[in-house]
């Protein structure tokens, strides 16, 4: 088996170690013994532009390799400004030499038995993506095309195949359709990527088996409000939309199925801002920005030609802070949120004080 695994990293000094540990025990799991002569294993590092120790911390990792790890094992290093996500990702495509390219963050990991899951799926080179996934179902299941984009596209309870996690994809599908992450999308581009491949794929595949743990990092950023969420949101909404109007003319979906899809990812923007927004603390300021997201709402409205039809798209009280939002009542809604946001925090500080007693600094995901 030829895998490049790419792992773009931009500020992960406290995390980078682990997440190369977890790699290497992996393909040092049973003493080499699903090693082949014949298999060739790449591990792309690319630092893009990190201010903290991040370099420091793999380059000493690295020193401490066995020879024989060294040899099997071919670790790239590149040194970027920092260009975002996207671009690393499309990056790593390119300085990737093997055939499957698998996606690691930094500061997740894999489990020790990773590589056995995957050399023992991957046999004959036959699937064009195959997806690992834990308590997927009973038996492993190939996928037809219109149904891994409906996985990806979120609607199907099921699963949700959106992620960029514990999938194999072939970098040949890449290259030939000139696939890549979109740079000026910063909000779902993984969704937005994995569209684009699986319109160019005949053989996919699930397998019942995880070993990609995902870290649910105390203290994350990514519930903080700002200006550039709303112009990123609008940059997805755009590139999604133009998505799944391809999907209808190729008939891989119905223009039913894409009004739902567009109406399910407005209302979910809408809730998440209003969840960022309940994290700034000046009540006043809050209240100005709730008022500012006026236009996210009445998209929602637009989009749909009756109240009822999009309705069920939201629980019980998604729908009496739809109605209250649609009554300016904008003070409440953001007590409302705040309220749960100290909890949520005091939760997490528990958490977080258990964790350290334990001698660990994170809860993870296993998927």
């Amino acid at each position: 088996m030829k895998l490049s695994i790419i792992v773009p990293i931009y500020n992960k000094e406290k995390y980078i170690k682990e997440c190369l540990e977890s790699i290497i025990k992996g393909i040092e799991f049973n003493n080499y013994g699903y090693l082949k002569k014949e298999d060739n294993i790449e591990i792309i590092l690319i630092n893009d532009g990190s201010t903290d120790k991040s370099k420091t911390e793999y380059d000493k990792y690295i020193k401490t390799l066995k020879l024989e790890t060294k040899e099997i094992v071919n670790i790239k290093i590149y040194e970027n400004k920092n260009n975002g996500v996207s671009y690393t990702r499309n990056f790593g495509i390119e300085k990737a030499q093997n055939e499957y390219i698998f996606y690691l963050d930094a500061d997740d990991k894999l489990e020790e038995d990773w590589f056995k899951i995957i050399k023992e799926n991957v046999k004959e080179n036959i699937y064009d993506v195959i997806y690992f996934r834990r308590n997927w179902m009973n038996n492993n299941k190939n996928l037809k095309k219109e149904e891994l984009i409906r996985y990806i596209l979120g609607l199907d309870k099921e699963i949700t195949l959106s992620s960029l996690w514990s999938a194999l994809y072939k970098k040949s599908v890449i290259k030939d359709n000139n696939i890549k992450f979109e740079k000026d999308v910063i909000i779902g581009e993984d969704m937005l990527f994995n569209i684009d491949y699986a319109i160019n794929t005949e053989k996919n595949c699930i397998i019942n088996k995880g070993f990609y743990k995902y870290r649910n990092a105390i203290g994350s950023l990514t519930n903080i409000y700002s200006d550039k969420y709303i112009k990123a949101d609008i940059s997805f909404k755009k590139a999604l939309k133009d998505r799944l109007e391809l999907l209808v003319i190729k008939k891989e979906i119905s223009e039913d199925y894409m009004r739902q899809v567009l109406i399910r990812n407005n209302i979910n923007a809408f809730f998440n801002l209003l969840v960022k927004i309940s994290y700034i603390k000046n009540i006043k300021e809050a209240e100005q920005k709730l008022k500012e997201i006026e236009s996210e709402f009445n998209v929602i409205k637009s989009e749909n030609r009756e109240e009822d039809d999009f309705f069920k798209y939201m629980d019980n009280k998604q729908q009496k802070i739809y109605k209250m939002y649609e009554n300016k009542e904008y003070k409440k809604i953001y007590i409302i949120y705040r309220t749960k946001n100290i909890i949520k925090n005091s939760i997490k500080k528990m958490i977080a004080l258990i964790l350290k007693i334990a001698n660990k600094e994170d809860l993870f995901k296993r998927v």
